[in-house]
């Protein structure tokens, strides 16, 4: 019986077709899938790096040049009021990209230096775990050589992602080398400062490679600790790309947040002189112009320290750690919409089966019930045919020995008694006896037997032997 119940409940479950409904498709052509999956996870993480993280980089450099403010957002929470606020005042799709392409361009600018001059050197463009010590040297300096050759073009970048929307003209796309060029004559000339303040580019080299170093070797070696660490725990990714685009993130994650300090005196170095309008990220309403005056590096460093404290070098850390929580996110929504579209992919080209085939196998299933429901009906039945039977045979069982008890009580008072009539036998005194305690509804009359009429002194003989069974 549990066994046909739970037979009928199996029969009740989702579909499942046989593999003959699907088209399957090769361990190749399922290979090649993954890859472009990977591909396409890879695509999407250099999105998120270079288009998605750029409003969170607009306002914490904006947050990093502002030398009077008094809220230094330091944490995500004081940040977001802020992002509401410019979204009022100038539109949602204006601030978040502004610079992104000169951003953009500065980025395809340093590496084409790269592969530039590592085809006229023969400094290696790429090292590994095995490459030895003089070729990391002259990949670092390779790496030296582009950060140098990018820096005024980066202090035209920095002015068009900081400046306000509202104080200042859209720049087009190359007018990022005009005004990078721009500064790199008029370092060479008399008119070095045209603004009176605005440092030489080449006192900006130093620091400036200096920095692009740090985080470079920083991150190589972040990135390639977490990827280690992946791989020796084994993580189930459901695609592979996925742990290396985390062991990416968290790279470039602690080389900003080592740097972080450093890169908010480059900030304001790049900037002074520029005569540069930002949104005030005090209210996020209005707009403020930047005016410093530093003669350097440790200049700066000192004068942060004085004038706004240790914390001041931490300006618009909020926006920092916001801009990986999203990017953290996205990755990991995209990764689990990819996957998911590669193996609905990889089930084979016909991965839902045709209606008919939906249709017989309900068909199928309908029958199994059915056929599984009657089995159990007629199991019922025939346990409640034997249990009827048992009963059956019981109550006979009851009633014979209820009438061998009594007939073994008559023959012993028969035996008791003496009869004179001979034509009372045993016979006829148990076929009465049997007529009166089991038959009490037929007459003695109806026996043919019963024609002929007894003698005076058997038929009281009887009487008081029926006196005697009553009592």
């Amino acid at each position: 019986m549990a066994g046909s119940l739970d037979d009928i409940q199996r029969s009740r479950s989702p579909l499942t077709l046989p593999s003959s409904a699907y088209k399957r498709i090769g361990d190749e052509d399922k290979n090649t899938i993954e890859q472009y999956a990977n591909v396409g996870l890879g695509v999407f993480g250099l999105f998120i790096e270079n288009v998605a993280s750029h409003p969170f980089q607009v306002l914490r450099r904006q947050c990093q040049v502002n030398n009077v403010s008094f809220r230094y957002h330091r944490t995500p929470f004081t940040v977001l009021p802020v992002i509401v606020g410019l979204n009022r005042s100038q539109g949602l799709g204006r601030w978040p990209f502004k610079g992104l392409g000169s951003s953009l361009v500065i980025k395809g600018l340093g590496l084409g230096v790269e592969d530039f001059a590592s085809k006229l050197t023969p400094w290696p463009k790429e090292i590994d775990a095995h490459s030895s010590c003089r070729a990391i040297g002259q990949h670092l300096l390779l790496k030296g050589v582009a950060a140098a050759v990018v820096t005024p073009f980066f202090s035209a970048s920095l002015v068009e992602t900081v400046q306000s929307e509202i104080a200042s003209e859209k720049p087009g796309i190359l007018d990022v080398f005009k005004e990078g060029l721009r500064r790199l004559l008029a370092s060479f000339t008399s008119s070095a400062s045209p603004h009176g303040r605005m440092l030489p580019f080449w006192t900006l080299i130093p620091a400036n490679v200096a920095y692009g170093l740090l985080h470079y070797v920083t991150f190589t070696i972040t990135s390639g600790l977490a990827r280690t660490v992946i791989n020796k725990r084994k993580r189930n990714f459901k695609l592979s790309e996925y742990g290396n685009q985390m062991a990416t993130l968290f790279g470039r994650f602690v080389a900003d947040v080592l740097l972080y300090p450093m890169e908010t005196i480059l900030h304001r170095l790049h900037l002074q002189g520029t005569r540069a309008i930002i949104d005030n990220l005090d209210t996020g309403r209005e707009v403020m112009p930047i005016m410093t005056r530093y003669e350097g590096f440790f200049d700066c460093l000192t004068t942060i320290r004085q004038e706004e404290g240790i914390q001041g070098l931490f300006k618009g850390f909020g926006a920092l750690m916001l801009q990986y929580a999203v990017q953290v996110a996205l990755l990991r929504f995209a990764a689990s919409a990819i996957s998911e579209v590669s193996k609905a992919a990889s089930e084979g080209e016909n991965g839902i089966p045709p209606a008919e085939l939906l249709e017989e196998a309900r068909r199928r299933q309908q029958e199994e019930h059915d056929r599984l429901q009657q089995r159990d009906s007629e199991g019922r039945f025939q346990q409640s045919q034997r249990d009827s039977d048992d009963l059956f045979q019981q109550r006979q069982r009851e009633l014979d020995e209820q009438f061998q008890r009594r007939q073994r009580d008559l023959d012993e008072r028969f035996r008791q008694h003496d009869y004179s009539d001979d034509r009372f036998r045993p016979r006829q005194f148990e076929r009465d006896f049997e007529t009166q305690h089991f038959q009490p509804n037929l007459l003695p009359s109806s026996s043919p037997r019963s024609t002929s009429t007894p003698s005076s002194s058997s038929t009281s003989t009887r009487r008081r032997l029926f006196q005697d069974e009553d009592q």
